[in-house]
């Protein structure tokens, strides 16, 4: 991608070769959008299916300029359809970004979840957001002290243990949505109807292994509902091949990304060891959050990351049944399967 503004649009991205925006030492710094819109739901490239960037033995390398502050926290409470939130620091954020603003408290209790909305102004530590907060927030610390709980530090108990942990934090995390690196699907009837948004795809061909280095990237409406496969972002079995095991993915990594809604889980280890997920945001998604698919997935670091709003998929498009909120269990921000 030329160092300018610029838009791609096809219906789905074959890489075999270099897909390239930016580098790791020179972040890409305008806007690049790639919008993924073929409509035909059957359609199979390489058995990779459509509507994404499925890179077969190829190279995606995406290097966005990423926000000086990822996610902070509310630094006072606010109420329910409150447009205006104090923060625990000034972020660099810009207005027209969007933010997630989590929960505080059981889903339901208060009325709402984890809410998408957009910055509109900014006054040092203070925003002032699109839309009322569908629920109230909290945004106190609390100390302990020898009458319980308060808001303000006090006397501590006597003989208190070493190490008891004093102050208790329930603030509400607020994380940015935006980048300037964009991965979409567009806003269309098989996306709204049938849950067919975008995808990438790394795996192997033959002996030549997918590559994929993503930092800064946002990926929209991703995720396609009910196909097994086709995530938001996945590394695909690139570490066997039946009961051969082969090289690492070393060095592979999706780092100081977002996934702005999904269809079919948010960021899938499948079959793949030493990779890197780091510090992402993902929101609004229908299956696991952070997923480990076969349980063979070893070496891989998953850390620092948040993970917001995830509800099981209806029940005619569950991958797995432990998937379902119907079996016990129900979708998981982060589905571990292997503690290696």
């Amino acid at each position: 991608f030329a160092r300018k503004d610029l838009n791609l649009t096809a219906g789905w991205i074959m890489v075999h070769g270099t897909l390239q925006v930016g580098s790791p030492t020179n972040l890409f710094t305008n806007k690049a959008i790639i919008t993924l819109n073929a409509t035909n739901t059957t359609e199979s490239i390489m058995n990779m299916g459509t509507r994404g960037i499925m890179v077969m033995g190829g190279k995606l390398e995406l290097h966005g300029a990423v926000p000086s502050k990822l996610a902070t926290k509310l630094n006072a409470n606010a109420a329910a359809g409150s447009t205006s939130l104090t923060l625990l620091d000034q972020t660099g954020w810009k207005t027209n970004d969007q933010i997630v603003v989590a929960t505080t408290d059981y889903y339901g209790a208060g009325g709402g979840s984890a809410q998408r909305s957009q910055i509109t102004a900014i006054n040092g530590n203070s925003v002032t957001i699109q839309d009322g907060l569908n629920a109230q927030r909290w945004g106190r610390l609390q100390y302990l002290t020898n009458n319980g709980m308060s808001l303000t530090p006090g006397t501590l108990p006597a003989n208190l243990p070493a190490g008891t942990p004093t102050v208790l934090d329930e603030r509400a995390e607020v994380a940015n949505l935006t980048r300037n690196i964009v991965v979409q699907a567009p806003d269309d009837d098989v996306w709204r109807n049938n849950g067919f948004g975008c995808h990438i795809m790394i795996m192997r061909m033959n002996s030549m292994i997918g590559e994929g280095h993503l930092n800064g990237v946002e990926i929209r409406r991703g995720g396609q509902a009910g196909k097994l496969g086709r995530y938001p972002f996945h590394w695909h079995m690139l570490s066997y091949d039946g009961s051969t095991t082969l090289a690492d993915a070393t060095g592979q990594y999706i780092r100081n990304s977002t996934i702005n809604q999904s269809a079919n889980r948010g960021i899938v280890i499948h079959g793949t060891n030493g990779t890197e997920v780091k510090n992402n945001v993902v929101f609004d998604v229908l299956g696991h959050g952070i997923f480990t698919e076969d349980a063979s997935e070893r070496r891989n670091v998953i850390d620092g990351n948040w993970v917001l709003k995830v509800r099981p998929p209806l029940a005619a498009n569950l991958l797995k049944k432990y998937e379902g909120a119907d079996h016990g269990v129900g979708s998981s921000g982060f589905w571990i399967s292997n503690p290696d």
